[in-house]
Formats: C-alpha cells, structure tokens, sequence
C-alpha cells in the first residue's frame, strides 16, 4: 500500500510546493508586469492600418524580469511538477514583453516541442507575434501557414488568433487581398472582445483601401456591438461617417459627426469633430458654411485646438479659396500657414501637400502680379501725355480720399492707450478671422488697430516694404498737393509726394517709345508662358494652362513660346486621352513651324510621318560625330569649321563647335610633334601649323563669340599657348593640368547645349534684372562671366548648383547666389530625371 501511493503523493507534492513557492509568484509578477505594459497603448491612428496586435512597451520591465527569474526557478527545481510548460509559456511571454524576442522564440519553440496540444498551438501563436514583431514578414507567414495546415483539429480561438496575426504579415506585405481572407474567417471565432474589436477596424481599413466602402461600413459597426477601448469606440464611429462621406451620403455623414459632437463622452474631441463637420460640408460644395464653421475652430476660446486641426483647417481653407472663389493669392497664404504648423505628418492626410502648394501658388501669385503690374504700365504707356495726366491725377485724388476717410475713421482711437506687449483677442481674431480675409485684410478697423500697435513700436516707419527706399520712389511730375474742395471749404488733403500710391506705379518703368514696349510685351508674354507651366506641371490644373497656352500661342511674337505652347496643348490633350485635339495642334506646328524640334517631338509622340529635316539639334549632333568617326584630327578641325559656318546654326552652337574644331588641331599637334620628335633649337613649345591654327580658330572665338559660354575654356587654353619659355617635362605637366582644368569644365555641359536646350524660364535677361551688386563696383567698369553647374528637377527648380568659375569671392559671386536661391527656375526640362548642366552669366557693370 506504501509503494502503491507513494507515486501520486509524491506528485502532488512536488506540484504544490512548485506553485505556491515559485509558480504562483512568477504568475503574480508576469500579471502586474502586463497591466502596466497594456495601459500605455498608444492612440490609434486612423491613417495607417491599425495592429490588432499591439507592440509591447517599455513598461512593466523589472516585473517581466521578476517572472523571468521565477519561472526559470521551476525548470531548474521542479523540473518534474506539472508547472514546467506553463512556465515556458510564462518566460517566452515575459521575454516578448520585453522586446528580447530571440530569447522569447527559443522558449516558444521549445514549449512546441514538449508541450500538449492546446500548448502547442498557443507556441505557434506567439511565435508568429515575435516573427511580426522581428519584422521577419516572410518567414512568419511561412511558418503560421505550415503549421495551421499540418495542425489537424485546431481550437477555434486559437486558429482565428493565428489567422488575424498572419492577416496581420500580409498587410505589412502590402497585400491586402490576402488580408482580407484571412480576417474574413477568423473574426467571428475570437474570444478576445478586444482583439476582436480591433480586427474588425483593421478589416475596415483595408476595405476602405480597396475601395469596397459598403463593407468597410458595415466592419466598423460592429464595433460598437463589443466591449473595447474608448479611443477605439471614437475611431470606429467616426471613420464610419467618413465612409459615408466617401459613399455621398453627406447628410448621415453630417448627422454622425454632429451626435459625436453633442456627446460629452467625445468633448476632448470636439473640435477634431467640428472640423470633420466643415469638412464634409466642404466636400458636399457648399464653401460658405464650410469656411464659416472652419472660421469657428480657428476662433474657438473654450477648447485649446491641436496641431493636427490647426494645420488641417488652414488647408481645407486654402483649398477653398483655391477651387470655389479662383483667390489663388489667399490660398497660397493659407497653405502656407498650414505648412508651418509644427504638426506630426503621420497623423496628416496623405495628400496634404501644404508646403508644396504654397511654393506653386505663392509662384503664383507673384508671376500674376507681375503681369498686372507690366499690363498696367503698358496700358499707362498706351495714353496720350493728356490722358496720362488726368490718370496720375485721378489715382491721386483717390488715394487722397481713401486717406481722409482713414483719419476721420481713427479721430478718437488714436489717442486711446495702446499695449503693445500684450496682444488682445482683436489681435487674435485679427490673425483668424477668415471673413475679413487672411489677417482681416479686408477689415479697416482692424487694419487701423494694427498700424496703431505699429507705429507704438516703430514711430513713423512706414507699414511697407523697402521703406528706406521710398523717398526714391516718389519722384513724380505731380508734385503739388492735390486740392479738393466739397464746395463751401477749401481743404488740402494730401501731398502726392508722400502718399502711397506712387510706390504701386513707379513712373520711370513706364514704356514711351515703340521700343521699351515691344521689351515690356516679350515680358508680359514670357510671363504667361510660365504661368501656363505653373497651373500645368505644379498646380495639376490643366485646364487653366491650357487657356495661357493658346494665349501664347494666338497673340506671342516670340516664336519659340509659341512652338513650346502649342506642343504644350498637344501634351495636355494627350495626357487626357483626346488623341483627335492633340493631332489638331499638332497639324497647327505642322504647318508653321516644321523646323522646329518640337514639331519632331509631338510627331514621335503620336507616330505621324514627318519628312521635313526640323531638328537642328539632331543634325548638328549626328554631323558631328560623323566628322570625329574619321579619326584624323587635322580633317576633323577643318570639317568642324565648315560645319560652323553654316547659316543656319546659332551663334552660341557656332562657338561650340569651333571650340571643338581648336580641340582637334590640338590633337594633330601633339600627333605631329610625337611622329617627328620636333625639337626647337630655341627650347620654345606650342609651334607649329597645327598649333598656329588652333590659336586663329580661338582668336575667331573670341572676336566674333565673346559672350559664349565656351569662353573660359578658350581663354584657358590661350593661357597656357602663351607660355614659351618652358622645358619638355614641364611642358607635358601643363598640358596634362590644362587638360584636367577642361575636362573639369566640360565635364557638364552648357545647358544650351543640350537637346532639347534647357532654358532659364523668362530668359536670361529678366534673371540679369533681380542682380544686386555690391557697392565697390559702382564706379568700375566690367566685363566677364561667371559659370555655375546646376543640378534642375524635371519642373525646372534647381535642386543644387555650384560655382565652377575661379573667382575670388569678392561679392560678385554672392550677388548670384542670393538671385538664384531667390529667382531661378528654369523651363521644365520634359525629362523624369535630374538634369546637370551649366550656364554662363554674363556680368557687365
């Protein structure tokens, strides 16, 4: 009887001692560890897939190291209680919370290979948890896949853990199809409300992402069926109105949001709800009620707005202005003011481009305001010296009443106490208030109550900009007051010479002679051309540069404008599909211009015979490297000067190419020397027919091409031809260090070489204009040129330069660099890749 109980009892035992000494503990310690780690989940993102699975946290780690240590106390003394796979279990999971997760891998793996059939699949579990969180993506969904498959009878809670998890790997493979199948079968058998909840928002999600909104609705419903975390059941509830309003349903929509709003369980959330309700409204088209509910937020004094709302109000206001009132200078205000606020771009929109579009329609804005301003003085330049006069006058007196008015206004308010230090609510709601527009620009009483604050501060300053310049702008022949008179009294009510008005029409700039018109006109029309490139390649509105480039094309003088417009259209039509429009214009460069290359270009584009030789580019190039396949240099060189004496090639490409030209009597030069092994008697080097030939083809360069860009190359190469009075070796040095400095120079090409030529936008002229020397060459007289290497994206704005030209930095140099960070783009180059190439500036003072 002894021997008969002593096997059972001695179990039993050896089972309680190892709980209630070790086990129990460890339990207790794993427990307190996962309360702690749980309650930091982060808040959901609505914008990225959600895991159903959350990563572990920081927190609770000395705890996880507690039950560590307790459980690895069981497997070493209590290595025969029944407790030791739970303790496996309980390490792997402490170590997982802990984010060691080989260490957790081993004891799962190990909790596989020895434990009972519902412990084994709890081990295939998490060790697909710890391959999620290893990002091991790959291997985790082979590994869950093989075992779910060779497992026969699964229990159902486990399995549909496991297939949430490996629903979970595919959306990380960005295959939300696989997702989606396995979501579709397992969540209906979890256990876990919590888990459950979550992978029903993650099956919205990814229904959302494929675009099968009614489904995506019905998953985030039957979220409030569960029990679940508070921020989950605010997320679900609102993400199901904003699946409405993709669907159109912008009244249930609206409805929802509002409920939200009226809940005090979401007030920490009301003004996220607020501005979704603006949102829909703006969606649905109706921009007044939009903008004034947007208005509301910015003004809100009950609730601190965050970040993520500021930023995404100000660019639901930007895209306002932008499609609903055609203010595109107001939206480039507001997306800049979006674009700076200091807010995490994880939880914007994926399409909220505010930095982007402020540059394009801030580009905008300052071209259309440069083509009013050059329309204006051509309009002025129009009128006779009469009508002129009666203008000027008229601008005068206007200008003279508006101030009158202003004093009368701001009588009494100039004498109240204004402080300066501490900013009002009217400052505030001066900044916000979108009904006046953008800083209430449109609101005088506040625009007073600024300039009051101002002038406490500045004095007298003006409220403009280049202040200290303005007594330069206000020379005029009008320098009387301006008299007017309400027929009883007499009151002078401005001096012209000190109003603001003659800093918007700077008399000096406005064109009287057929001339400075015809400049003012090539301007005005370059400047279209660019707006036209804005709306199309940055803004994406083409139909709005479709309208600037028949602008272009039907009034321009300039024909390469209107060759680059009119194939322009023929993209625009293309890209929209309207093949028989796209063949129209391109009949219309056809017919006009079958010379040009982009007559070649939309004929290759839409696979149309064109027998008329139109791109000199190409047959310059081909010529080219025809003549330098023959191998002897001296008949390269004489070929390469026929070939620039053509008519037909410009000037810049006339130069290039008897650069080319000196190059290879350099080559029959040295071939010479070397097949005869001339030596001087007098020690001189650089002598020769070949020598003296390349001297006369730079000398030609440099009489009839001194403003090329090949110049300081040719000027180079002269340097070292000069220099007689040097030995064999030092001569093979020179020539070997001169050949470095070349090919350093011509290591990127000048931009008007290129094919198609990449072009500063405007022209070189305009650029030249935005110069400011500094004041040491005033009263010098210069002529050169400087070279910079340009790195240009396929929109034309520079993404690098470097200046390649060896000159001191003596202020000429920085003048550049201010206007090229400031001014420079260049024509859109119609390539999907960087662009390097280099310009030559000329600088004349």
């Amino acid at each position: 009887m002894l021997a008969g109980c002593a096997g059972p009892l001695k179990q039993n035992w050896q089972n309680f001692t190892a709980y209630y000494n070790t086990f129990y503990n460890a339990r207790q310690f794993y427990a307190a560890g996962l309360e702690k780690n749980t309650a930091q989940i982060p808040d959901i993102n609505p914008l990225v897939p959600i895991r159903v699975h959350v990563s572990p946290t920081r927190a609770g780690l000395e705890d996880f190291s507690n039950a560590i240590e307790r459980g690895a106390s069981i497997l070493r003394n209590h290595e025969n209680s029944k407790y030791v796979t739970q303790a496996l279990a309980l390490i792997g999971k402490s170590y997982y919370y802990r984010s060691e997760f080989f260490a957790a891998l081993e004891k799962f793996q190990e909790l596989q290979a020895i434990g009972n059939s519902e412990e084994i699949q709890q081990a295939v579990l998490w060790q697909g948890r710890v391959y999620m969180e290893m990002d091991a993506i790959s291997e985790g969904i082979r590994f869950l896949e093989t075992e779910i498959e060779q497992t026969d009878e699964w229990v159902p809670h486990i399995l549909a853990e496991a297939e949430i998890i490996l629903a979970q790997l595919y959306v990380e493979q960005q295959n939300p199809d696989m997702a989606l199948n396995y979501l579709s079968n397992s969540i209906s058998d979890t256990e876990d409300g919590n888990i459950a909840a979550r992978a029903y928002f993650l099956q919205g999600q990814l229904f959302e992402e494929i675009e099968k909104y009614e489904q995506a609705l019905y998953s985030y419903s039957r979220i409030q069926e569960l029990k679940t975390s508070y921020n989950l059941e605010f997320n679900a509830l609102r993400k199901e109105a904003e699946v409405l309003r993709k669907l159109g349903n912008y009244s249930r929509a609206q409805a929802l949001y509002s409920q939200m709003a009226r809940d005090d369980k979401y007030i920490d959330y009301r003004n996220d709800l607020n501005y979704e309700i603006a949102r829909t409204y703006q969606d649905r088209g109706d921009a007044g009620h939009s903008l004034t509910r947007y208005t509301q937020i910015l003004s809100g004094r009950f609730q601190q707005i965050s970040n993520i709302v500021r930023a995404k109000t100000y660019f639901g206001i930007a895209e306002i202005y932008r499609d609903h009132f055609d203010d595109f200078s107001m939206a480039a205000a507001y997306f800049d003011s979006a674009a700076n606020v200091q807010a995490d771009p994880s939880l914007l929109p994926e399409n909220f481009n505010a930095r982007e579009l402020a540059v394009s329609f801030g580009e905008y804005a300052s071209v259309k305001e440069e083509i009013s301003g050059l329309e204006n003085l051509l309009h002025l330049g129009s009128l006779s010296s009469e009508e002129l006069d009666s203008v000027l006058v008229e601008m005068e007196k206007e200008r003279a009443l508006e101030r009158s008015e202003e004093r009368r206004r701001n009588q009494n308010i100039e004498d109240q106490l204004v402080l300066v230090n501490e900013p009002s609510d009217s400052m505030i709601d001066a900044s916000e208030n979108t009904g006046d527009g953008f800083l209430s620009i449109r609101n005088p009483q506040r625009v007073n109550d600024a300039s009051l604050r101002f002038q406490a501060v500045w004095g007298d300053r003006p409220l403009a900009d280049n202040w200290r310049r303005r007594s330069e702008l206000s020379g005029s022949r009008h320098s009387e007051p301006v008299v007017l008179t309400d027929g009883n009294s007499e009151e002078i009510l401005a001096i012209p010479g000190e109003d603001e008005w003659q800093a918007e029409v700077n008399l000096n700039e406005i064109p009287y002679n057929e001339d400075e018109k015809n400049d003012m006109t090539a301007r005005v029309e370059e400047l279209n051309y660019r707006l036209a490139n804005i709306f199309f390649l940055s803004l994406g509105m083409p139909d709005s540069a479709k309208v600037y480039y028949r602008q272009v094309a039907d009034s321009s003088s300039q024909s390469n404008l209107v060759t680059r417009s009119l194939y322009s259209l023929a993209e625009i039509e293309l890209s929209e599909g309207n093949r028989n429009e796209a063949l129209k214009w391109s009949e219309v460069l056809m017919e006009n211009y079958p010379a040009s290359h982009y007559t070649q270009r939309i004929a290759e584009r839409l696979e149309l015979p064109h027998s008329v030789q139109i791109d000199e580019a190409v047959s310059v190039e081909e010529r080219y490297l025809q003549i330098l396949s023959s191998g002897d240099p001296a008949d390269n060189a004489a070929e390469l000067q026929q070939l620039a004496g053509e008519e037909e090639h410009s000037e810049s490409r006339k130069a290039y190419i008897l650069f080319e030209a000196a190059k290879e009597y350099m080559k029959a030069a040295r071939q010479a020397e070397g097949d005869s092994n001339l030596q001087h008697a007098d020690g001189s080097n650089f002598e020769g027919a070949y020598w003296d030939s390349t001297r006369s083809v730079l000398g030609q360069i440099e009489t009839q091409y001194a403003s090329s860009g090949v110049m300081p190359r040719v000027r180079l190469i002269q340097e070292t031809l000069q220099q007689h009075d040097i030995n064999p070796d030092e001569q093979e040095e020179e020539i070997s260090a001169q050949t470095d400095r070349e090919e350093a120079l011509t290591a990127v090409p000048q931009c008007e070489e290129m094919e198609p030529p990449v072009e500063i936008s405007g022209g070189m002229s305009i650029f030249l204009e935005n110069l400011t020397f500094p004041d040491w060459t005033r009263d010098i007289a210069m002529r050169g040129e400087i070279i910079y290497s340009f790195a240009i994206f396929p929109d034309g704005s520079v993404e690098s330069y470097e200046l390649v030209s060896r000159m001191d930095r003596t202020g000429i140099p920085q003048s550049f660099e201010r206007a090229i960070e400031n001014h420079l783009n260049f024509e859109p180059t119609r390539r999907d890749t960087l662009v390097k190439c280099s310009v030559t500036f000329p600088v004349n003072l």
